[in-house]
């Protein structure tokens, strides 16, 4: 019933409620707490704050950990849903620990999915434009000059190059007299030869063999040989099915991979390997999507020609679940040659 819960908070908010099917659905039972919490925001958009009192004056704050692929609940969501409702109802001091919680996880350094990455900036943003005079601050950068922000919004994003080379400091200054929350991420693509093989919660085998399946060593390769690159992904996950997973499987410059769907250009759908939901081909690489069961595994073939003479990275292979950084595994990228034809 949240999505109906939802549904019908998105409409008051809206400004077109739909009273009638907001008591209908206040009648039918709700199990759930967080369909209470936003069923009363809701009413306390149409006037009814009575109603919306009654309706959590008992409904917990605090959310259990956990995360589900259907709608993609996780604790995170679930409080920051919570907090809009709060201050939806003017009840900000009961919404203190809410705040807090929601802003530590916020913080934290651990992986967050885009929903409720979302669904935590939305609660805080409303927090930020009912409490907050706007923002006033100072970011060093390293020994670059120092920026001022001086703002009447609630939240100001800035990139920018750190200094190459050396360590460097970042620091925040508040200058203004309500609180601020500073969050730094740094993102980057890993210099070739600096990947490490890593797993958790998934295992992947990548081997490489030639066309009567025998073993073969891509390190160093003979041009115009053709062989299998041999991708194997196992769910070892112990907390369930791995939903929505990815896998990117990147050429070197000097191989060329066979695309199956020219030789079936009118039916793309018929080419799909068993067990694999969607692939996109490029002229480099190939990106497979797919789920998998506890225990369950997948195998995938690629056709791939060694073209080009000379020395060239092989970036690493990684599998990935979309929206659960804790689901992942990759190989080590390496370097591989393509000589003389034999």
């Amino acid at each position: 019933k949240l999505p109906q819960a939802y549904r019908l908070f998105v409409l008051a908010r809206a400004g077109q409620a739909e009273v009638g099917a907001m008591n209908r659905f206040r009648d039918s039972g709700l199990v759930k707490s967080l369909s209470r919490w936003l069923l009363a925001a809701g009413y306390q958009l149409v006037g009814r704050a009575e109603v919306a009192r009654q309706l959590v004056a008992q409904s917990p704050l605090y959310v259990e950990d956990y995360r589900e692929e259907t709608t993609f609940g996780s604790a995170l969501r679930d409080q920051s849903v919570i907090l809009m409702c709060l201050l939806t109802l003017n009840q900000k001091e009961r919404a203190q620990d809410v705040i807090r919680s929601v802003s530590k996880r916020l913080a934290s350094p651990g992986w967050l999915s885009t929903h409720e990455t979302s669904f935590g900036l939305l609660s805080m943003a409303q927090l930020a434009r009912d409490l907050s005079s706007g923002i006033q601050a100072a970011v060093q950068i390293g020994k670059q000059p120092s920026l001022e922000f001086k703002l009447q919004k609630a939240l100001q994003q800035h990139s920018f190059s750190p200094p190459e080379g050396a360590p460097f400091n970042l620091a925040v200054s508040n200058q203004g007299s309500g609180v601020l929350f500073a969050y730094a991420a740094l993102k980057g693509v890993p210099s070739a030869g600096t990947e490490q093989a890593e797993s958790k919660g998934l295992e992947l085998r990548v081997t490489y063999a030639d066309l009567k399946g025998n073993a073969l060593d891509v390190r160093q390769l003979a041009l115009g040989v053709d062989f299998w690159i041999q991708v194997q992904v196992v769910n070892r996950n112990p907390s369930g099915p791995a939903q929505n997973l990815a896998l990117s499987l990147v050429t070197p410059s000097g191989w060329q991979l066979a695309n199956p769907r020219m030789a079936a250009p009118d039916s793309s759908e018929s080419t799909l390997p068993a067990g694999v939901l969607y692939q996109d081909y490029r002229d480099d690489r190939v990106f497979s999507y797919f789920n998998l069961k506890t225990q369950e595994s997948l195998s995938l073939k690629f056709l791939v020609n060694a073209s080009y003479r000379g020395h060239f990275y092989l970036p690493a292979v990684r599998a990935e679940a979309m929206y659960d950084r804790g689901l992942y595994a990759q190989t080590a990228g390496q370097w591989v040659e393509v000589g003389q034809k034999p």
